[in-house]
Order: structure tokens, then sequence, then C-alpha cells
């Protein structure tokens, strides 16, 4: 695909001792500000076994429906060809969640990221990540979304940078509270978005799955929230 170009992205690892403090009507302010830009994305994968069909996390991040998200969602071991029926979903918690045609802009394996974007021209809320400088100790707080099960609702939750990790994406390790689901954003005490969660220990990263066979084989040996 050609290179989608946005502010630095900062991949985050979480682990999860003790929690980490936020004033409560910090912690109510990002998530009300952030919930309008974070959506699922359902995929159908259609191989040799039948179709699976599953649904991951996104972030809109840009006014015309581009919509990130982790690379796990459509690993680069699935053939483009097997996957079918892109959707934007986007929650809704006074009626019905809005299903929109989606198409697949492809994936930027140095970042472990991948695009879809809306077919279908409408007003969004776009996530905008700033390359702020990061530094042990400085608090950071993020904003995910629960699985289909518990009706997408989005949730706040915070953790301080322990380090900064080796490798060619600049990657922090989070410890001292934690982080929302892989594939959230991740934002500064200014409010500022600063990366998204890349990797965690224990947590799934799809939102929901149905039909087929488990993946697990193909796709890491990664659980799957139901």
């Amino acid at each position: 695909m050609k290179r989608i170009i946005f502010p630095l992205f900062l991949l985050f690892c979480c682990i999860r001792p003790a929690l980490a403090d936020v004033p409560p009507e910090t912690a109510q302010k990002l998530l009300e500000t952030v919930t309008p830009s974070l959506v699922a994305v359902q995929v159908t994968w259609e191989y040799e076994y039948g179709k699976f069909e599953y649904v991951g996390p996104g972030i809109v991040v840009s006014d015309d429906g581009l919509v990130m998200m982790t690379l796990a969602v459509v690993s680069p071991t699935i053939p483009d060809a097997q996957l079918k029926d892109f959707k934007i979903i986007v929650p809704r918690a006074d009626k019905d969640d809005e299903e929109l045609d989606a198409i697949f802009c492809g994936r930027d394996e140095r970042a472990g990221l991948a695009y879809v974007r809306a077919k279908d021209s409408r007003a969004w809320q776009p996530v905008k990540f700033e390359d702020v400088p990061l530094a042990t100790g400085e608090r950071v707080m993020s904003v995910g979304m629960l699985p289909k099960n518990a009706g997408y609702k989005t949730y706040f939750q915070s953790g301080l940078i322990s380090t900064k990790l080796r490798g060619e994406v600049p990657t922090f390790l989070v410890t001292s509270g934690a982080l929302s689901a892989v594939g959230s954003p991740v934002f500064n005490m200014d409010g500022k978005a600063v990366g998204f969660v890349g990797g965690q220990s224990g947590r799934p990263y799809l939102l929901h799955t149905q039909g087929g066979r488990s993946f697990g084989g193909r796709r890491g040996g990664r659980g799957a929230a139901a």
C-alpha cells in the first residue's frame, strides 16, 4: 500500500501491577471526547474451512473516514483476496449500532497498523496524533472499547511510562496501572494523542468472533473475546 503519513505513532506494551491515579474529571472528559472516534471494524475471512467473521477495534484518524487498527486484525499471513465485506461499526447507546460499508486500504507492517475507509462520506470526529516526547515516570491515559457482548462500551485506564524499549518504531513499556485493549489510543495528561496500545499480556485483541474454525494456527494463537 502507499504509506499513509501521520504524526509519529508510539507503541505501548502494558502490564498491570497497581493503579495510577487520574482526577475523575480528567478521566471523564477524555472518555467523552474520545468515544465518538472509536469504532469497531468487522471483517469476513473466507478460507479453505469456510467463513469466519470477526470484529476488532478501530480509531478514526481523518475527516474522510479513514480508520486505523492494529495489524493483528488483518494479519499479513491472510491473503488480501480472502478478506471480504469490511464494515465499520459505529456503536450507539440509544439505538441499534450503525454498520457502514468500508474498503480495505492496506497494511503498514513496519508500524504494525492496518487501515480501512468508509465508502460513504459523513461527519467524523478523528483523533489527531502528535509527535510529543515522553519521559520515564510520565502518566499516560487510554480509552478502549469493550467486546460486542458488552455493547462496545468505551472505558478509561491509565498507567506510567516505565522505560523506552529498543526498536525501529518508538516503543514504551507502561506499568503501575494498565492501559486499555490493544489498538486503543493513548494520551498524555494534556489530552494529546501520543500513541496507541500495540501489545499487552493476557488480553484478547478481538471484540467478537463468529463461525468457522479457530484460527490460532494462522494468527499466532491469540485468543478472541466472544
